[in-house]
């Protein structure tokens, strides 16, 4: 008997071990898994104010992947230079632009936002001449990053009640 305990007692310890050090690895990992998720929502959110407050289309070519792919419900997006017309189109037909991050949060490699888009629709947008009204969009994107760039995102807004904001569609109480 005293020969069995004798052998289980450093089998026990080595297990003991194993464990500690396998739990300490994963905590390592979920460590820099969090780590890596702050870094994507501090990059990602400068980015956007960056790019629709400031105007500062440029840093689609530094922030974006390559084969960056934006889908929407009525169209997608692929690469940076059709995301620079894209998001340009905002930027050249509204003025008074205040993109607003009201939630944001991360998990692997997804960023998910929360936003409200105000403006002036003071250029033409998508066709629609200016009419001088003030909007309000509100939408949720769901986004990609991949080695510290904007990958993928899928955008989710109130279309109709951005056409009815822009006089493109009446209201639906009339």
């Amino acid at each position: 008997m005293k020969l069995l305990l004798k052998n289980f007692l450093p089998v026990k310890l080595f297990v003991l071990i194993i464990a500690v050090a396998f739990a300490m690895g994963c905590q390592q990992q979920s460590d820099d898994s969090k780590k890596q998720v702050e870094d994507n929502i501090k990059m990602y959110t400068y980015v956007w104010d960056e790019i629709l407050n400031k105007g500062n289309i440029d840093m689609i070519d530094t922030h974006f992947a390559k084969n960056y792919v934006n889908k929407t419900v009525k169209s997608t997006v692929n690469g940076q230079a059709e995301a620079k017309e894209f998001f340009g189109a905002f930027l050249t037909g509204f003025s008074d632009i205040n993109f607003v991050v009201d939630e944001l949060f991360g998990v692997n490699d997804r960023v998910v936002k929360r936003w409200t888009f105000n403006a002036t629709h003071s250029g033409e947008f998508a066709g629609i001449p200016a009419t001088g009204n003030k909007i309000t969009l509100k939408g949720v994107s769901v986004s990609r990053i991949v080695d510290g760039k904007i990958s993928e995102e899928l955008d989710y807004m109130d279309d109709l009640g951005f056409l009815q904001q822009l006089g493109v569609i009446p209201p639906m109480d009339q």
